[in-house]
């Protein structure tokens, strides 16, 4: 089986991939969060991760594990017909830009458009694990704090996505990596070829939503499986926090934020709706 350098298997193969191992990796040699904010118990948390003095233990950001990539749907000439796929979707040769917190529901959505709208969708994960595990020279890797991720592979983002436009590509892209202001740059220069929703929780009770992603975790493929609840709790204080900062920065920038702290299943029903639901 032919292997990238990240030691994962060709897109090309059938068989399932394996874990990809951890590597060492140096954290950020300074601080590049520069939202002024009064969250202080994200603030205080970064700080706690990124100065702690040397005690031989984890640095305290997250770990995250691989996640799969998925295979690319074809988008197929007007003249081929093929038995099942005769139904696809029209192109409707938009982006659709689903960022937030971690656990407030991204990839739900995509997954819902790809089902519903046959529009494929790309996790920024997978792009952080290929600069993690391929470029660890580029700085970008999983330890990283979201915002860290998103200023870093911001140039390379935009540079995608102004590709992708020129070239009339109907994409989903969600994930963390993604930051307000990025995305209300890209609207006004093609608000007739950009919708983007974020999402967070700013509201909700901490061990409540402990227990709500324990109970609807994505088995061995979720990177939480098998953390400590005290683990899981510092990762949501943290969204928390960091939800916050995304709300004030949507705000700030005139881009959608749909909250899913009291009603998560309408939350994301509704940033879904606004997303694609004038398509025919």
């Amino acid at each position: 089986m032919r292997k990238t350098a990240g030691g994962c298997p060709s897109l090309a193969a059938d068989l399932p991939l394996p874990a990809v191992s951890r590597r060492a990796c140096r954290p950020s040699p300074e601080p590049c969060f520069e939202w002024e904010s009064s969250e202080r118990d994200f603030a205080a948390a970064r700080h706690r991760a990124t100065h702690r003095p040397d005690s031989g233990q984890s640095d305290g950001r997250r770990h995250r594990r691989h996640r799969r990539p998925m295979v690319v749907l074809l988008q197929l000439e007007d003249d081929i017909e093929l038995p099942g796929f005769n139904q696809v979707e029209v192109a409707t040769d938009m982006l659709y830009l689903v960022g937030g917190a971690s656990r407030s529901g991204k990839t739900l959505i995509a997954k819902k458009i790809l089902a519903d709208k046959h529009i494929p969708y790309l996790s920024l994960d997978w792009l952080m694990m290929g600069f993690n595990d391929g470029m660890p020279e580029s700085g970008i890797h999983h330890l990283l704090w979201p915002d860290e991720i998103a200023r870093k592979m911001g140039p390379f983002l935009q540079g995608m996505m102004d590709c992708m436009l020129v070239n009339d590509i109907d994409y989903v892209i969600e994930g963390e990596a993604m930051l307000p202001h990025l995305v209300a740059g890209l609207i006004e220069r093609r608000p007739e070829k950009v919708r983007a929703a974020f999402l967070g929780y700013t509201e909700i009770d901490v061990d409540e939503k402990v227990a709500l992603v324990k109970r609807h975790g994505d088995g061995d493929r979720d990177w939480l499986t098998g953390q400590s609840d005290e683990y899981i709790r510092d990762h949501i204080g943290n969204m928390v926090g960091y939800s916050r900062m995304i709300k004030k920065e949507c705000e700030r920038h005139g881009v959608p934020y749909f909250d899913t702290s009291l009603d998560f299943r309408g939350a994301t029903e509704a940033a879904a709706s606004f997303l694609v639901d004038d398509l025919s």
